[in-house]
């Protein structure tokens, strides 16, 4: 992992946590798609991707940005579990899985 798309990944993390979107979403126009996708596919210090730390925390407004930008609602985290998994199974808003589901079938 390079310093860069480390610094990177903490940034939109930060930006995520603090739901400053309108900062992420730039953060993540101005990134190519192979970079988005290295940043979709690195684990949190909880071993979560992205998506599944967002859909933990039931945040459906990051969830919909990590999903519109590329992120794979076929990511596993360290425990194999997918972002539906985790959204059916902590029983989050309705939203989020919808959206989970909408973008699974792009």
């Amino acid at each position: 992992m390079t310093t860069y798309s480390t610094s990177d990944f903490n940034r939109l993390m930060y930006l995520l946590d603090t739901d400053n979107l309108d900062d992420a979403r730039i953060l993540l126009k101005h990134q190519t798609l192979a970079m988005r996708n290295n940043l979709f596919d690195k684990l949190d210090n909880d071993d979560n991707t992205l998506l599944h730390r967002y859909v933990l925390r039931n945040h459906a407004d990051a969830v919909h940005l990590l999903l519109e930008y590329g992120a794979s609602v076929y990511a596993v985290n360290k425990y194999g579990w997918l972002p539906i998994h985790l959204a059916a199974y902590c029983g989050h808003d309705r939203t989020i899985v919808q959206y989970l589901l909408e973008f699974e079938k792009r």
